[in-house]
């Protein structure tokens, strides 16, 4: 039985849909923000998601975690 205090907490699979290309290749050379003279980086995304990402642009907001 699950725990009362997380009972009504949903549950969610998380699946890679992508990657981040950068020049970085060594966290420890990694700024700690982008501001502090990060590379340019890309998402790179998978293929079978293009019709998914069909109205994402350039500048658009969203959330990304890595």
């Amino acid at each position: 039985m699950p725990n009362a205090e997380h009972a009504d907490r949903s549950m969610y699979d998380l699946v890679p849909i992508g990657h981040v290309r950068s020049p970085l290749v060594d966290r420890r050379h990694a700024p700690k923000q982008g501001n502090e003279g990060a590379p340019e980086a890309r998402l790179v995304f998978d293929a079978r998601y293009r019709d998914g990402l069909r109205d994402l642009v350039a500048g658009a907001e969203i959330l990304v975690l890595t």
